[in-house]
């Protein structure tokens, strides 16, 4: 059996219950009440729908009905006592439903009163929780938008008005944005935007207004920027429509990054580059770069293949080629002096290699390992002469000195 129909039962018992005390009191009293009064009777009733709602009153009045008729009208001498009881007993039949069905009402409207009370409740813990996450979530948007290395600017559609932007918008135009930001007017501001070329962008042709007039999505397009201290730096933009449900757009943002000093360390970069090539290229000896860690060659000037013989892509997929040329009587040699004197700071060495059409060739090589932060070698660069001519040059001097 349920909860809720024990319950139930439980308030139909306190309905008989109250009846069968109220018949006996009424009975125990009778003598001294003329007429005989109801109001037990009334309790009963009262006391039922009280507790068991309209069910149970309905029930004790019932069984207040019977009673009465029982023990007191049919215990009357005259009928027409009796037919005057009936009255009363028809007012009290009336009223005890009127008063079980008023009670049931009262008793549904505080139970949805409960309800709407805990509901409320609910909403209200609801409502708290979902602001204190809405803050939790602001403060959490706000360390972000202050963190993050780029400029963020979000503009309100159709004419831009700036309804959000982070710090670094500031530090980077050094000027401040006005909020009331208009596509129309935006060159009158302290600061202008450029292409590569030079051109001064329209108004509509900022990544910012494009996204919010077209639609269109820019990334990582380089810009001059006409800064609010006169000075020009190079950002790289971004900018993406916001659009709703039904595709219209709202808003857009854009993001952009100061790369001016990255760009000129790019440049210095390309420029040492540049610099290194041509002396790399130009010079008559072999300048190489060799990976420990990776086991593999980085560079090796143009030079190794007029004195080799073999093609600089061949060293670059087998290291060993470099090795393998050397004539095998210095081979055994040249690797315990290579590796001894590395371990002392630096090689320098002598032997002969021997080049694809045969020919046999005079090396000296030097080489200089560079170490890490740990005291580890993780590059060695070399330099490899070719001295064939030099000490052809030499003998045929020495000869010609014993000759005289």
């Amino acid at each position: 059996m349920s909860k809720a129909t024990l319950t139930q039962l439980q308030y139909y018992g306190i309905a008989v219950l109250s009846v069968v005390l109220a018949t006996v009191l009424t009975l125990l009293l009778n003598i001294f009440l003329t007429p005989t009064n109801l109001a037990l009777f009334f309790a009963a009733v009262a006391v039922s729908a009280r507790y068991g709602g309209l069910r149970p009153g309905i029930i004790a009045t019932i069984l207040s009905t019977l009673s009465i008729f029982y023990f007191f009208i049919l215990q009357l001498d005259s009928l027409s006592t009796s037919l005057a009881f009936l009255l009363p007993l028809v007012v009290f039949v009336l009223v005890t439903l009127l008063f079980s069905s008023l009670r049931s009402e009262l008793e549904c409207a505080r139970r949805q009163s409960t309800k709407n009370w805990q509901a409320q409740k609910q909403a209200e813990a609801e409502q708290t929780r979902l602001l204190k996450q809405l803050e939790s979530n602001q403060r959490l948007l706000e360390a972000v938008l202050h963190q993050m290395p780029a400029a963020l600017m979000v503009a309100e559609a159709p004419h831009g008005q700036l309804v959000l932007m982070n710090p670094q918008v500031q530090q980077i135009l050094r000027a401040e944005p006005d909020p009331f930001f208009n596509i129309e007017n935006h060159n009158n501001y302290h600061y202008q935007y450029f292409a590569a070329n030079g051109r001064a962008y329209t108004p509509k042709e900022i990544p910012l207004a494009r996204s919010l007039l077209t639609g269109e999505v820019i990334v990582g397009e380089e810009i001059k920027l006409l800064c609010g201290d006169g000075v020009i730096r190079t950002i790289l933009a971004s900018a993406s429509p916001i659009r709703d449900c039904a595709g219209q757009i709202l808003a857009a943002v854009t993001t952009f990054y100061d790369i001016t000093e990255r760009q000129q360390e790019n440049e210095a970069l390309r420029e040492s580059e540049q610099q290194f090539r041509q002396l790399a290229e130009t010079i008559h000896d072999v300048f190489w770069i060799y990976s420990s860690f990776q086991d593999r060659i980085l560079y090796v000037s143009p030079a190794y293949e007029l004195i080799w013989g073999f093609s600089c892509k061949d060293l670059y997929i087998n290291p060993n080629t470099w090795m393998e040329a050397i004539h095998p009587e210095d081979r055994e040699r040249v690797q315990t002096n290579f590796y001894n004197q590395m371990t002392q700071g630096k090689c320098d060495t002598q032997y002969r290699i021997i080049c694809p059409n045969g020919s046999i060739r005079r090396i000296r090589e030097r080489a200089f390992p560079i170490k890490n932060e740990f005291g580890d070698t993780y590059r060695v660069v070399g330099i490899a002469e070719d001295m064939t001519e030099l000490q052809e040059t030499d003998s045929a001097f020495l000869e010609s000195s014993d000759c005289v």
